[in-house]
């Protein structure tokens, strides 16, 4: 029986392609390392927005001023809470597989969005691993560097997928199959 993954890319396959791998990132809420930095400063955003709110209410401040605070603490929410919940329904969307042919990324939430790397022109790999052996492999030149660049997309991945380093490895050797004898 095919899982979940495999008929999602199943859809993306050209004639004579074979999926030799497919999974999805870790399911639920996942804690990242940015996240002991995030989340202390955005409780002070909403405590603010908090405090704001009742100092209005009990100074009877003009409706406007309440109305402008509003934004603050939805944001402030979203930074503390949401967006744990609308990472999680995003992994949960997304499937990741490795064809004879290409990296395939497959990602269906409010639009189908699918990346496509071809193995053969693939930049360098980077792996992160975990003691559990999960972790995140980052198909990029120089992936080890951090962005400089803010509005820079973060760079294709197979995120929290389990077995990590399995899968990095079978990747460099479905390269290396594709590559001409004495290259």
């Amino acid at each position: 029986m095919q899982s979940e993954s495999e008929r999602v890319l199943q859809a993306e396959l050209v004639p004579g392609e074979k999926l030799l791998w497919s999974g999805q990132p870790r399911s639920g809420l996942q804690f990242r390392w940015a996240d002991r930095i995030i989340i202390p400063y955005s409780l002070l955003w909403v405590g603010f927005a908090i405090f704001v709110v009742r100092s209005h209410q009990s100074a009877n401040g003009p409706f406007f001023s309440r109305l402008l605070v509003i934004p603050f603490t939805i944001i402030g929410l979203y930074l503390t809470v949401g967006r744990f919940f609308i990472d999680a329904r995003k992994r949960a969307r997304t499937y990741y597989g490795l064809t004879n042919e290409r990296i395939l990324i497959v990602t269906n939430l409010s639009a189908r969005q699918v990346q496509s790397l071809a193995l053969r022109g693939l930049p360098e790999m980077s792996l992160t691993e975990r003691s559990d052996r999960s972790g995140t492999i980052v198909f990029e030149a120089n992936s080890s560097k951090q962005r400089s660049d803010r509005d820079k997309p973060l760079p294709p991945r197979f995120e929290m997928i389990e077995e990590a380093r399995q899968i990095y490895t079978q990747i460099q050797a479905t390269q290396r199959a594709l590559q001409p004898v004495g290259a």
